[in-house]
């Protein structure tokens, strides 16, 4: 069972939740700062990089995979970051030679993370 399902009660009340938080994020959280046309777009989004989590930016296949443009890509990227949903790990460079040469990307919260990329128990980690 996922951390978020022991304090829901159960699993079916996590998922609940988690919908319901995603989707409060989306209609109206972000619809206060900006006018987003596609809604399911920004969702997919979403789910995408709750899949990719810890992940360098890919913006090519993002865009590809959820019908946005790469310029709404990082538009929305810098949403979620501007609203402290995700966080960018710089990339890392010691004396001269860089251990990792692109940002990642991390969730603040992975719960809803695990939610978006379609983990809802335990059982769907050890797969």
């Amino acid at each position: 069972m996922l951390a978020g399902s022991v304090l829901a009660g159960n699993q079916k009340n996590c998922s609940r939740k988690n919908e319901h938080y995603v989707d409060t994020f989306i209609q109206r959280d972000i619809q206060d700062l900006v006018r987003v046309r596609h809604p399911q777009h920004f969702r997919r989004l979403m789910e995408l990089f709750g899949q990719s989590n810890g992940w360098g930016k890919r913006s090519g296949r993002i865009s590809d995979s959820c019908a946005e443009t790469r310029t709404n890509v990082s538009r929305y990227m810098s949403l979620l970051k501007d609203t402290n949903v995700l966080y960018e790990l710089k990339g890392y460079t010691v004396k001269g030679e860089r251990a990792y040469k692109q940002a990642k990307h991390f969730w603040f919260d992975s719960g809803v993370a695990s939610f978006l990329s379609g983990i809802h128990s335990s059982r769907h980690q050890e797969r």
